[in-house]
């Protein structure tokens, strides 16, 4: 019998995750499309941490809203 890891194949729930907290913010993209989208409102200069860009506290809500409002799905805390 074969097992399969659902976690590798299942669609996510939501195109980009927010971690963290405090001074900075994790924004985890969970697509191709997201994390292209992500580098145009970030611009290219954005510093990441593994696959997610760190955001300073003073402009991660006005970059999760720009992410909805190009309508992306946003979990997380911020």
């Amino acid at each position: 019998m074969d097992i399969v890891n659902r976690a590798e194949t299942a669609a996510p729930a939501a195109d980009f995750t927010v971690s963290g907290g405090g001074s900075v913010y994790l924004v985890h993209p969970h697509t191709d499309d997201a994390r292209n989208h992500l580098l145009r409102v970030v611009g290219m200069e954005a510093q990441f941490l593994g696959n997610a860009v760190a955001v300073e506290h003073r402009y991660i809500r006005q970059i999760v809203v720009a992410l909805v409002e190009d309508g992306f799905t946003v979990t997380g805390e911020c």
